[in-house]
């Protein structure tokens, strides 16, 4: 029902809203692909000073999520540690739930940084060569996702794989309580609304700026967005053949 809620408000825009929208992503796509057959460049930046602040971006970014994997994680053992030792109380209660968040803050910051290391990996592979900084990286992220695995399988009392399938996964969700369970699904489908009707449509429109910027249509990254976004959609209908046959 708050799903329910939620997207109906957000689907409720004016319709000449969502058109003025799609007039000016289309206008700026058009630009894009005039301005890289015209080898246009407005602000003189080059390719390769993208990718020098992008690697130190993710490099940044990598490092920062390393240290809150191992953090939050931490955060997580020991209040487990402490609601094992407890009695049902009041500090038993907190305990229990400080266990869970702290251990899904720790999860997210493991994410981020599987996202870092690999786009530290690709510039590397790609333009700039490898790098000690990128070897580091790797090694503590390898290492901060081993500890959060490993913790979580303790927590969660199930040995998640590494390379988990979506068997796995589901099998996993079955450690969670019904409480979980619903904020966990209520929380993936609006995630699955912002990807689809926020996210992507927001990349195309920074795949239009950088084409402008950089005088080059990003063809790649373009075609990348479209798989994802197709995939977002049509996915769907395995829930449509599985529940309503």
């Amino acid at each position: 029902m708050v799903v329910w809620l939620v997207l109906e408000r957000g689907l409720k825009m004016e319709k000449k809203d969502i058109i003025f929208a799609l007039k000016i992503i289309i206008a700026g796509f058009l630009l894009g692909i005039f301005a890289g057959f015209l080898g246009v460049n407005p602000l003189g930046i080059s390719q390769a000073q993208v990718i020098i602040a992008l690697k130190s971006l993710f490099l940044g970014l990598g490092m920062l999520t390393v240290i809150l994997t191992f953090y939050f994680t931490r955060k997580s053992h020991q209040a487990y540690q402490n609601y094992q030792r407890e009695e049902e109380d009041e500090g038993n209660e907190q305990d229990y739930l400080a266990t869970y968040r702290f251990l899904d803050y720790g999860t997210v910051a493991w994410n981020v940084c599987q996202i870092s290391m690999l786009s530290c990996l690709f510039i590397d592979l790609g333009a700039l060569g490898p790098s000690a900084a990128s070897l580091l990286l790797i090694v503590l992220g390898i290492w901060a996702g081993a500890y959060c695995l490993k913790i979580t399988s303790k927590v969660r009392n199930y040995k998640l794989s590494i390379m988990a399938t979506p068997k796995e996964v589901l099998e996993y969700l079955d450690t969670y309580d019904e409480g979980e369970k619903q904020a966990e699904m209520e929380e993936a489908y609006l995630i699955l609304f912002k990807v689809n009707q926020l996210l992507i449509p927001g990349i195309y429109v920074v795949l239009v700026v950088l084409s402008v910027v950089l005088g080059q249509v990003q063809l790649v990254a373009l075609l990348v967005a479209v798989v994802i976004h197709l995939y977002t959609n049509v996915a769907q209908l395995r829930k449509t053949k599985r529940y309503f046959k």
